[in-house]
């Protein structure tokens, strides 16, 4: 954790220092601002349709690039244009700026304090892809400080996924001895809201239920 956290900070940091090296930006820092609020509304626009549709773009690394562009632009512009800013200015973008050090303190101080601090940058991590077969994928739901959960989640129309919820009747360590070959079936609910699956294997056979 600590060679992580270390990680993330100079990543962080020396992306924002580089940014402001580059000539464009210093002389017209407003598009560091543009790049920020464009990135930051897409992310929230995505936010919107997951909520709504349980609808994601398709790979984990495409739902975080937004946030991350529009966390290093909003460090870089503070850095650029702190003394010439508005105090709720310097309260935005500095929030933006100082977080990470924010969590490497309470990485020193505390861990529970630690995890109440970082949850926003947790829920942003990609979870392992257990399994995978056509349009089908079992991934790892789990959190910090939550029990081991399985998601099923299916391709849809273009670059988009669905995430059909997390197990209720299945631990994650059940999925390890999945042989090669594995069959799915979607079966009919009774409930909307729950998905269950019908999981064929060369040595066995089981149903899972998935509920959003």
């Amino acid at each position: 954790m600590e060679a992580a956290n270390s990680l993330f900070l100079v990543g962080f940091y020396g992306c924002v220092a580089g940014l402001t090296k580059v000539r464009l930006l210093r002389q017209k820092p407003h598009l560091l601002r543009f790049v920020h609020w464009s990135s930051w509304g897409f992310s929230l626009l995505l936010a919107v349709v997951y909520a709504g549709g349980k609808i994601s773009l398709r790979g984990q690394w495409l739902e975080i690039l937004p946030v991350a562009v529009a966390w290093v632009a909003a460090g870089s512009y503070f850095l650029l244009r702190r003394k010439h800013m508005s105090w709720a200015g310097k309260l935005y973008f500095g929030s933006w700026f100082s977080y990470p050090l924010l969590m490497a303190g309470a990485f020193l101080l505390d861990r529970i304090f630690f995890l109440v601090i970082s949850a926003p940058v947790f829920a942003l991590l990609p979870q392992t892809d257990m399994y995978r077969q056509g349009e089908y994928t079992f991934r790892s739901a789990n959190t910090p400080l939550g029990p081991p959960r399985v998601a099923l989640v299916t391709t849809c129309a273009g670059i988009f996924e669905r995430h059909n919820g997390t197990s209720v009747d299945l631990e994650a360590a059940q999925f390890t001895a999945l042989d090669s070959a594995v069959t799915l079936h979607i079966l009919l609910s009774p409930h909307p809201d729950t998905t269950t699956v019908l999981i064929s294997t060369q040595s066995r056979q089981f149903k899972a239920q998935f509920a959003q």
